[in-house]
């Protein structure tokens, strides 16, 4: 199934292959909205991997310094 594209999304995936070529250790979903602006970083990344980019995705799990559990994601591209 092919996704609908837009200008914003366009923009938004070169936003953030540009800071995954210029951050080696990645970039989380707090990150790419409060730096990149971006909302859904897993759709634009789902779209990078579409065209081609390997991605790698680690999950973070740990308990911050209230006792709640955190769960978040670390996108990684791999060497291109």
């Amino acid at each position: 199934m092919k996704r609908l594209q837009n200008k914003n999304t366009n923009s938004q995936c070169n936003r953030l292959l540009r800071y995954l070529k210029d951050h080696k250790g990645g970039i989380t979903t707090y990150q790419a909205f409060s730096v990149l602006g971006i909302h859904r970083i897993s759709a634009r990344i789902s779209d990078l991997r579409d065209r081609g980019y390997q991605i790698d995705t680690i999950m973070h799990r740990e308990y911050d310094e209230e006792g709640v559990y955190k769960i978040w994601g670390q996108y990684i591209l791999r060497a291109v």
